[in-house]
């Protein structure tokens, strides 16, 4: 099993909705916040610009509640369950800090170039470092695809 990227979360009182709940939009900028963070790491292209993503596609599972008044922290865990020619399927598992799922997002992203508005493949050097956090078993129900994007 690979590697896991974990970011954690402080809930503020803003994050809540009318009924005391996490509101369900929050769990998405949670996501986004990590794996913004996961990509800055990811080694430049061939030494020359900064990797750059682009959101293709997101499935997110509400799983359960989060009341705000009983959890101060979350966290999200990134870890890789496909990659294509130039695109990356990440599962993000947000959990309370004992590791009790509450939501998953699996979000592919696409290795992009915005000068030449199209997909970029993934260096040798970038595949390597995306492989590190491939695991082999994604969430239930979900298929594994080293499709092409």
């Amino acid at each position: 099993m690979g590697e896991s990227y974990v970011y954690e979360v402080q809930l503020r009182w803003s994050d809540e909705d009318r009924m005391g709940h996490l509101n369900n939009t929050r769990y998405l900028t949670f996501a986004e916040d990590a794996r913004t963070r996961w990509f800055a790491m990811v080694p430049a292209y061939d030494g020359k610009t900064h990797a750059s993503s682009i959101v293709a596609r997101m499935e997110v599972d509400y799983i359960r509640q989060v009341r705000t008044a009983d959890n101060d922290w979350l966290k999200v865990v990134n870890t890789v369950v496909g990659i294509g020619r130039s695109s990356v399927r990440l599962q993000q598992e947000i959990q309370r800090m004992n590791g009790e799922v509450v939501n998953r997002v699996i979000a592919t992203q696409v290795n992009f170039d915005y000068d030449n508005n199209s997909s970029l493949p993934w260096s040798d050097t970038q595949r390597a470092w995306l492989t590190k956090f491939a695991h082999a078993t994604p969430a239930v129900g979900d298929t594994v695809s080293a499709g092409k994007a």
